[in-house]
């Protein structure tokens, strides 16, 4: 007995999932074709896969078409199959109709997956008698299936024997093709599970570390707002700055994770050119800033004012981009420039530079420069933080956005990384001076909140006390009045006594989760606080994880650990 394998029986695996049907076909008819005979590729069960090669009228238009003989015809085939399975060569054998058959089984790692038939002859005229009987049992005209009959091709024995063992030849050779295509098949799940294993571990990997970085920046950035002394908030600095460079290596390695296991979705919608763009600036004015260099924004004043694109990975790119080129820039100057063509009516051609005066790349390193885990120069830059993706992230994120990233690098004297990026225009006004705005961004850094609302009243919620502290004091100096509490449930009782005018909801909670909560809280009539903006508070920074919130019913999210500035804003 050939041995089963059980994990193909669990899979259900189908002769069709490891050939296609167009290939069963082609070889099938070739045979059919040569050796002037019918054929026909069925799966494990005697059931058709592919259409029948040459097949008879007598079993197409009379012993299939009826239901009793369809049934019979498939327990033939899987028999006749089965048979050639235990003999190990082929197996002619005579069909329920009084045909002669043969079957050749097609095997996946000692499995039968399917099965070649050949046949739908005679070795000797028809015998009345014999016709007219089965017609009786199938339920057909016995005189029309009796000259069927006589129509089906008569053929010796030794011939049809022959014709068995062709077929056989041919079902070996199928049987190692689907053995390596199950090879495959087996590998690539695999794959797909150890890439899915991985995805969900640095998931939640991210949201175990980033839930008490929120804390350690969050506290380091109100530290800052105190009158400390001048070592203290150098030492304080320099907290704040590693916390944020540990995010910078986990993004990499999500966005890694994503990009490898093919995960990575670019998810566009309408947004203001100048908002992303003062954005940008502003992240990349802080870093430039420490290193007391030159930052260039040189922005054409006719760019539209709003746009439609992936705005989170067009970010992305930038800021990696620009933090990039001052992290190898010492002296001098970074620049980023933003000009565009328009394509067409309903389209533009962003093209977009990123320049420095760093220490360049030679020629030869420049090939690698967007391979995974790769760092340039590494003896000279070893003291430089980064994981080496950073570059490949960039490349892979424009590739699926129809772009693609150029190089220009003089080794010693700096370097040009340029791109085109086509988006749809939502609003033709130009944006105006943007470089006047970016220069009073990148000189003036004030501490003071941007707004006061002494009557606004908050609910944040989160299962964590310090992430409730970090929020009450980031929010401090906006004198909004502020209530907390650690649960859905307690969310769901506060919100049902008191209006809100915003509602901070933490997603990861035990009981019941914001998601849930949410869901809850929009069903209570009577809740005043139903209507207000409920904002997701989450550790979660997978790609596509606003829109999964939006779907929620949350107006927006923001991201642990939680930037004083960007929560102000929001």
């Amino acid at each position: 007995m050939v041995e089963k394998f059980n994990s193909l029986k669990e899979e259900e695996l189908k002769l069709t999932d490891l050939i296609d049907v167009e290939t069963l076909q082609s070889i099938q008819d070739a045979f059919s074709n040569l050796v002037k005979i019918s054929a026909v590729t069925t799966d494990a069960n005697g059931v058709p896969i592919t259409e029948g090669s040459n097949w008879t009228e007598f079993c197409t238009k009379y012993t299939r078409e009826s239901k009793i003989g369809n049934e019979r015809c498939m327990k033939c085939d899987r028999i006749g199959a089965e048979a050639a399975l235990h003999r190990g060569k082929s197996q002619v054998y005579e069909c329920h109709a009084g045909l002669f058959d043969f079957a050749a089984p097609i095997m996946a790692n000692g499995k039968m997956v399917g099965c070649i038939l050949g046949g739908q002859t005679l070795t000797q005229e028809p015998e009345p008698e014999k016709f007219y009987n089965i017609a009786k049992e199938l339920g057909i005209d016995p005189d029309l299936y009796y000259e069927s009959a006589k129509r089906v091709t008569v053929m010796p024995k030794e011939e049809i024997d022959k014709a068995a063992d062709f077929l056989y030849q041919i079902a070996n050779v199928l049987s190692t093709m689907a053995y390596s295509k199950y090879l495959t098949y087996k590998a690539n799940k695999e794959i797909k599970r150890t890439s899915e294993m991985k995805s969900d571990f640095l998931a939640n990997m991210s949201h175990e570390i980033r839930t008490p970085m929120n804390a350690v920046i969050g506290m380091a950035e109100m530290a800052l707002r105190e009158d400390i002394s001048p070592t203290a908030r150098e030492y304080i600095c320099q907290i704040k700055s590693s916390g944020q460079t540990l995010l910078t290596i986990i993004n990499d390695l999500l966005d890694f994770s994503k990009i490898e296991s093919g995960k990575m979705d670019i998810v566009q919608e309408e947004y203001e050119t100048m908002s992303v763009l003062h954005d940008v600036i502003g992240i990349v004015a802080t870093r430039l800033k420490d290193k007391k260099l030159e930052f260039i924004v040189d922005v054409d004043p006719n760019l539209p004012e709003k746009l439609y694109g992936d705005v989170v990975r067009n970010k992305q790119i930038l800021i990696n981009l620009a933090n990039n080129a001052a992290k190898f820039t010492n002296s001098g100057y970074v620049a980023i420039r933003v000009k565009f063509d328009q394509s067409d009516e309903e389209n533009i051609q962003l093209k977009i530079a990123i320049e420095d005066t760093g220490i360049g790349i030679k020629e030869n390193q420049v090939k690698y420069l967007f391979d995974s885990f790769y760092q340039v120069d590494n003896k000279r830059n070893r003291n430089i933080e980064g994981t080496g993706l950073g570059m490949s992230i960039v490349a892979e994120l424009l590739r699926l956005m129809g772009s693609r990233i150029c190089v220009d690098s003089v080794y010693g004297k700096g370097t040009c990384f340029s791109f085109d990026l086509e988006q749809r225009i939502i609003d033709l006004e130009p944006i105006g001076n943007f470089e006047e705005h970016s220069k009073r961004l990148y000189e003036e850094q004030s501490d003071e909140a941007l707004f006061t609302a002494p009557d606004a009243k908050i609910l944040v919620v989160d299962d964590n006390n310090m992430n409730l502290f970090v929020v009450e004091k980031l929010l401090e100096k906006t004198e909004v009045q502020i209530t907390k509490c650690t649960s859905g449930q307690n969310c769901l009782k506060l919100a049902g006594e008191k209006h809100f005018d915003v509602i901070l909801l933490d997603h990861m909670m035990p009981g019941i989760d914001g998601i849930e909560t949410l869901k809850r809280a929009r069903m209570m009539e009577d809740n005043k606080s139903i209507k207000a903006p409920v904002i997701a508070l989450t550790a979660n920074a997978i790609s596509g994880v606003r829109e999964m919130y939006l779907e929620e019913g949350f107006n927006d999210y923001i991201s642990k650990p939680i930037d004083g500035m960007a929560l102000e804003e929001l």
